[in-house]
């Protein structure tokens, strides 16, 4: 379990939650990561790199508990309009075989959710008042030439993306 309160501290379970960057750096091929109630504050991206991935009969799961209300709230990070290029994202995804449920990501200096990865899974999830596009699938670099690693087969199922624009 991760919690807006969690630490790194925390052992995971519901009555001592993890912060959600830990919880994310410590899931396992199978690992169900359960978002407890409540507005996760960022002030920088969070970010799922290539290097954690899930599997194909083992997905990674990130998912708000049921009937949980659960918000990435990223409109403390900083906002350059005169150099868009440098803003970060909200939640870039560069792993494969990530499954995200049932989250709202909320006012990202770029992106709300960057996908870069492949076999990934973005489900019911909201965009809302991101400074560039909700949800961008998108190679991580334009360094990555290789079509091999741009992403692909990825599923975004019934989610809501409304308010977001570039200001610039």
């Amino acid at each position: 379990y991760a919690a807006p309160e969690g630490t790194a501290n925390g052992t995971g379970t519901k009555e001592s939650p993890v912060d959600v960057e830990t919880a994310i750096a410590n899931a396992q091929e199978g690992t169900a990561v359960i978002l407890l109630e409540g507005t996760y504050s960022f002030d920088h991206q969070v970010t799922i790199p290539t290097t954690n991935n899930g599997s194909e009969k083992y997905y990674k799961v990130l998912k708000a508990a049921d009937g949980a209300s659960v918000t990435f709230d990223f409109s403390a990070q900083p906002y350059d309009i005169k150099d868009t290029s440098v803003n970060a994202r909200g939640l870039q995804i560069e792993g494969n075989y990530w499954y995200v449920y049932g989250i709202t990501v909320y006012g990202a200096a770029d992106n709300g959710i960057f996908l870069a990865g492949s076999h990934n899974v973005i489900e019911r999830c909201i965009l809302q008042a991101n400074r560039d596009t909700g949800l961008q699938i998108s190679r991580r670099a334009s360094s990555v030439t290789e079509k091999k690693d741009w992403p692909s087969y990825n599923y975004v199922i019934n989610c809501t993306s409304f308010d977001n624009c570039d200001p610039a």
